[in-house]
Parts: structure tokens; sequence; C-alpha cells
């Protein structure tokens, strides 16, 4: 759902149950009006664990590609696998970013190093 302002109703992100993990990707993401941090601040008080975000414009083709990445480790990391699809355990969310970082840039995909977490890198999955 689209914002025309950076102030989030506390029922956007729901804080009941899990704490969520918030994907802010787009092909210009950092250069609004507000100052970028308060995209971050704003998702974090209203109870997100974790917001993972572009730091620069990108390409949106790009970003769209990367966040399939992004969404396709998450959820191997959450059902206990790795890449190649074995048991790995638990995994937290710097390191599965690390790995899908990696290999976007295999895949010729050089946004992947505009994309950063905020919030507990060793937040379990």
């Amino acid at each position: 759902k689209p914002f025309k302002t950076l102030r989030l109703p506390r029922e956007y992100v729901h804080i009941d149950g899990p704490y969520p993990l918030v994907l802010l990707l787009g092909c210009d993401v950092a250069s609004t009006a507000q100052q970028y941090a308060s995209h971050i601040r704003y998702f974090r008080q209203a109870g997100a664990a974790a917001v993972v975000s572009t730091i620069a414009t990108v390409f949106g083709p790009h970003a769209v590609k990367v966040g399939e990445k992004i969404l396709d480790g998450l959820l191997a990391a959450a059902a206990g696998l790795d890449e190649g699809g074995g048991a790995e355990g638990s995994r937290c969310l710097g390191e599965v970013l690390r790995a899908v970082k990696r290999q976007a840039l295999l895949d010729s995909l050089p946004m992947a190093l505009c994309v950063v977490a905020f919030g507990d890198a060793d937040w379990r999955l």
C-alpha cells in the first residue's frame, strides 16, 4: 500500500505476535523529501524487528530481482535449508543477507550492494 507520508499508523505494522521484518526496496527509497533514516525509525517505532532497505537510488527491475532473492533466502533459512537444499539449522538475518548479496553479485546484480539491514543482525529467522 503506497504512502503519501512517512507517519505510519500503529496498526500498519502489526505488533501483536511475532515482530515483522520490513523490506523497503525500491528505485528511489533513499532520495525522498524526508531524511532517509526517518523511514527506518518509523517502521522500527511501529514494531518492526528489522528493516531491510536500499541506501541509494537503484534500478527498479534489479530491486525486484534482488528482493526475490532476499525472500527466497529468508524462506529457505526459516525452513532450515541452505541454498543447496540441505538442512543447516537456524540462521540469522545478517548471515542470510550476506549469502543473498554474494549470490546476487555472482548473478551480475551489483544493486545488492545498496541493500542494508537496520536492527539486530543476529535476529533469528
